[in-house]
């Protein structure tokens, strides 16, 4: 269920974290939130606890662990994209089949990248952004999906990772993503990539690869490390593009 692009049911958005888990309860909230249905208790059930261990002891899962609970403003509980088929399958019958489209279409997606592409093309231009910005945005993903890999790599976990894109944003768009969402009156779960010009895309790529580049060639390891050499390369960019406006 990774994806470029946002994938949205009954007009809620089913969030993602950066180690790919879907928001189950994006999922459960979408379905209705029916209380007996909750991520909570759907996991305690013993055919669900033998599968989610199953995940959990398959190698390459591609994020550990597979289910993780976050406080706070835009928390919840968050799982391996299998994990989420599972859990949406028992949910409703609606939801049910549009996951399984989902599924199946990126299934086609992976003989054929450039539908990828395409989807995230529309889904950009429906939210009004220009060739330009699109561009940057579809450039911005790799950039960003490779310093979250190798942040993994170098220990980085759960909240470490919002700390990071904050390291980044803050010496590039004057504070962390929360303050700058707010300041533009922004939903807390908006993206905020899809509101920035295209200077602030590229300066914000720019920096990630750099800060994995030196993450990786210096052996950074642990997750203020990383924070601390995510600030800085964001911040020598920052200021490179103060004085060449000058």
């Amino acid at each position: 269920m990774n994806s470029l692009a946002t994938i949205n049911f009954n007009g809620h958005e089913i969030s993602k974290d950066a180690e790919g888990r879907v928001s189950l309860t994006d999922l459960w909230k979408s379905a209705g939130a029916q209380h007996k249905k909750d991520p909570g208790t759907w996991k305690k059930w013993k055919g669900n606890k033998d599968f989610i261990a199953h995940i959990q002891n398959t190698p390459k899962t591609g994020c550990y662990p597979v289910m993780a609970t976050k406080a706070g403003k835009g928390g919840g509980t968050y799982a391996h994209p299998q994990i989420a088929l599972a859990y949406a399958k028992g949910l409703s019958h609606k939801l049910h089949a549009f996951v399984n489209e989902v599924f199946f279409d990126r299934v086609k997606e992976e003989s054929n990248p450039e539908l990828i592409v395409e989807r995230a093309v529309k889904t950009f231009r429906r939210k009004g952004l220009t060739d330009a910005q699109i561009s940057a945005r579809i450039q911005g993903v790799q950039a960003r999906n490779k310093l979250t890999e190798v942040c993994g790599k170098h220990g980085v976990r759960d909240a470490g990772f919002r700390d990071v894109t904050n390291a980044i944003y803050m010496p590039l768009l004057g504070g962390t993503a929360a303050d700058v969402r707010k300041s533009l009156g922004l939903p807390v779960k908006a993206n905020l990539r899809d509101t920035m010009s295209v200077i602030e895309l590229r300066t914000v790529e720019l920096a990630e690869l750099v800060s994995a580049e030196n993450i990786q060639e210096k052996r950074v390891f642990g997750t203020q490390a990383c924070v601390d050499e995510c600030y800085k390369a964001a911040a020598e960019i920052g200021g490179a593009l103060v004085r060449s406006r000058r």
